[in-house]
């Protein structure tokens, strides 16, 4: 479930960044709450001024909600990136490794390949 944007002008600030990141991430789960969905993996694309494209992506042990530390998490991401140094032209985020049960963990789910 991904959400992303392209700016008509290449953007260079890391705050403007991380605040788009931040409204986009809002966008995504919110249609992730929409189809009682819960995701573990937030992945985050940035698309240079170049047209050079990348992705960074984290799996955390719990499901992600409006609670979890979103900002330290981009930020975290961002620093492998040339965010900062190098113009944005689009930024997109994809939240993944969804499951259909949002009060479910994975350590609940049941292993389609255990032999019974």
């Amino acid at each position: 479930m991904g959400v992303e944007t392209t700016f008509q002008q290449d953007i260079k600030n890391e705050q403007s960044i991380l605040a788009q990141l931040l409204q986009l991430f809002e966008k995504a789960l919110k249609r992730l709450t929409e189809k009682s969905l819960s995701a573990y993996t937030l992945t985050v694309k940035i698309k240079y001024h170049d047209f050079v494209q990348i992705t960074r992506s984290r799996t955390l042990p719990q499901s992600i909600t409006a609670t979890t530390n979103i900002r330290e998490l981009l930020e975290e991401l961002l620093k492998s990136t040339d965010v900062g140094s190098r113009e944005v032209r689009l930024l997109g985020i994809t939240l993944s490794s969804l499951n259909d049960h949002p009060s479910q963990s994975k350590a609940d789910q049941i292993d389609i390949f255990e032999n019974s």
